[in-house]
């Protein structure tokens, strides 16, 4: 799986804020309630969330987000849609093939700008596309679960396509 890489800059899906109130049935990335004060956002504590910028080596990750916070993490399985993952043996993975998606199970802990813990679960996904001129990771996603005492948030970010390097 070395040519799996979801580094990049995560923004909400259709703009907006990133970590957005969790209730069931709302649709991620768009407040969960509504107030009548202009210009105030509502979600997780402390400031808005707009973006993460992912950095990624290995199973380690590290987002950063907007407001200069810092969060750690591993990545647990990555798996293609064929059903290999890396657990299954082996050192390299499979290798890329237009069409192929990939989603990677993640984990990230660290402390908010309003300097509460924070852990942050979900997926990070992908698509092979390309052709003879190279393959890229495209359609990136991040979807997960902002976690505070008390307080839990839905992540709904989108990345640009990101080139693949194979060694064949």
């Amino acid at each position: 799986f070395s040519w799996v890489n979801f580094s990049g800059v995560y923004r909400a899906v259709g703009g907006g804020v990133l970590v957005s109130a969790f209730t069931s049935g709302t649709t991620p990335g768009t407040p969960s309630s509504t107030n009548s004060v202009t210009g105030e956002s509502i979600g997780s504590s402390g400031a808005a969330i707009f973006q993460f910028t992912m950095f990624h080596a290995g199973n380690k990750i590290e987002l950063t987000d907007n407001t200069g916070a810092k969060y750690t993490g591993k990545f647990g399985k990555l798996q293609t849609t064929g059903g290999i993952d890396s657990t299954s043996g082996g050192t390299t993975g499979p290798s890329p093939a237009v069409g192929d998606s990939v989603v990677g199970e993640f984990t990230a802990k660290g402390v908010s700008s309003a300097g509460v813990s924070v852990m942050i679960v979900g997926t990070f996904q992908g698509v092979v596309s390309g052709g003879a001129d190279g393959l890229f990771l495209s359609n990136r996603l991040m979807l997960g679960s902002w976690i505070e005492p008390g307080i839990q948030g839905n992540i709904n970010g989108q990345a640009a396509p990101i080139g693949i390097a194979t060694t064949n």
